[in-house]
């Protein structure tokens, strides 16, 4: 996720992962790409 470069890290933000941190890891959504 990237807001403006003067946000955060450079317009970017870290979680940790395998910790679930803020709930970001028990509530993934995810889309299939359709291919032609």
């Amino acid at each position: 996720l990237a807001w403006n470069q003067d946000w955060g890290d450079n317009g970017f933000f870290k979680i940790l992962r395998g910790k679930d941190h803020c709930g970001i890891e028990s509530g993934i959504v995810a889309g299939a790409p359709k291919l032609n």
